[in-house]
């Protein structure tokens, strides 16, 4: 099943370009703070737009997921019974025995090669446009993978940016709000499908069970720079990122918002 999945994905993105163009889409990611709101007000929020779960999120909402992004970082196996939504997987290995619709894989680790460190570098969202879904045929390891071609994906560093933004993007998404994107810590515990002693207990042969790929601050510091350039490649677009969140660690350009403002 896998194979035929790979084997057809340009046709598949090529379906998939502005499917959902000008609407709105929750962003659903696995801060700690996630499962503080109240889960009757999201569900609420949930029910009324498309919703975008990242990885351990779907277990919590997956009645309201649409699609479902995850990458190797804390992977496990997803049952989506008879409510399958739309499944994209990113991984630096080899597919994974889940049911995905899309596979694309993160061959980049060198940090200056990141989009964070590029756009920083030439202080421009520009070089984003390289990485879009839409310019397929220049990121792809040819027959890579059982002789079919294999579509990359660059180091961002961390999901958002290296496919979820991208993702967003594609399907023509107009207005993209964030909740459970934090990027704060609580305690120890940097997301909430890892115990207080920040252990992913869910997968033993994880290599990324006890921390993340980079440290988590320095993966923060990153990220939270390149929101600037995220925020003016979208607005270029005509497209909007928002925020939900306690926390104000996001630029200034990003607009922040209450939950109970989309109620």
């Amino acid at each position: 099943m896998s194979s035929e999945k790979i084997k057809n994905q340009k046709l598949t993105l090529k379906k998939l370009k502005n499917k959902f163009e000008s609407q709105r889409v929750i962003v659903l990611g696995c801060s700690p703070y996630l499962i503080d709101y109240n889960k009757l007000d999201l569900e609420k929020i949930l029910g009324k737009n498309k919703v975008m779960g990242i990885k351990q999120s779907y277990k919590i909402f997956k009645n309201f997921v649409d699609i479902h992004v995850y990458n190797c970082c804390n992977i496990e196996e997803y049952n989506y019974e008879n409510q399958k939504p739309l499944v994209v997987e990113a991984s630096s290995t080899i597919p994974s025995n889940n049911s995905f619709d899309m596979f694309f894989h993160i061959k980049e680790r060198n940090e200056e090669n990141s989009l964070s460190s590029v756009c920083s570098k030439t202080n421009s969202s520009d070089f984003l446009s390289n990485w879009s879904l839409s310019n397929y045929e220049n990121n792809v390891l040819s027959s890579a993978w059982h002789g079919f071609d294999i579509h990359l994906r660059p180091f961002g560093p961390g999901i958002m940016s290296e496919l979820v933004f991208y993702l967003c993007e594609h399907l023509g998404f107009s207005e993209i709000i964030l909740i459970g994107c934090d990027n704060e810590p609580k305690k120890n515990q940097t997301h909430f499908y890892r115990n207080k002693k920040n252990e992913y207990e869910a997968a033993s042969n994880d290599p990324h069970k006890t921390s993340p790929w980079l440290d988590f601050e320095k993966e923060k510091k990153m990220f939270l720079n390149l929101m600037t350039y995220w925020n003016d490649w979208f607005l270029k677009k005509n497209k909007k990122i928002k925020l939900v969140s306690n926390f104000n660690n996001y630029p200034d350009c990003i607009e922040k918002l209450q939950l109970n403002e989309l109620l």
